[in-house]
């Protein structure tokens, strides 16, 4: 019987809200429970920073869904072998000889192209990227794409993207 009554609830305020106020109820919760997800508004997408001050984006390379460290000091989108591999690539295929210096020492890479890096409303297509022949564990949102959005900005905790005008 509780079970009806909250979906009777449910019904009365979604007619009362109307679709547009529950899509945005939904993604306000969603971006709630998955900060990662980022919050939504006209143009641009806001990320909190996590507890240690990095920021975390859920976004797709070539259709995939995956987490970036954001990382406006790395040049290029890079991308962690797991990230690689449900983007579509094929590491064993991969040719690594550009060679980098990280914060982790020298390693070498392979340049790939993205057909599109998707977080929220922005999209970039051709996206230059790199995959480390080592394994960094972690995909990082570099300035490969930042470059291409309208900009970015980190106030009070938050990182917001902006859309290209």
């Amino acid at each position: 019987m509780q079970q009806a009554w909250t979906l009777i609830i449910a019904a009365l305020v979604g007619i009362a809200l109307g679709r547009r106020d529950i899509q945005d109820l939904m993604a306000h919760v969603r971006s709630e429970l998955d900060p990662a997800s980022g919050r939504v508004s006209a143009g641009s997408i806001t990320f909190p920073a996590r507890t240690d001050g990095h920021f975390w984006v859920r976004a797709e390379a070539n259709g995939a869904q995956m987490s970036f460290l954001v990382d406006t000091g790395a040049s290029f989108v890079t991308l962690s072998h797991a990230d690689a591999r449900r983007a579509g690539l094929r590491l064993d295929s991969l040719s690594y000889v550009l060679p980098l210096v990280t914060a982790n020492g020298e390693v070498r890479a392979a340049r790939v192209t993205l057909d599109v890096v998707r977080a929220g409303p922005l999209a970039v297509r051709d996206v230059p990227a790199l995959v480390p022949e080592r394994d960094p564990g972690v995909s990082l949102l570099g300035n490969s794409f930042l470059s291409r959005i309208g900009g970015y900005q980190v106030s009070q905790g938050q990182l917001t993207l902006h859309a290209a005008r």
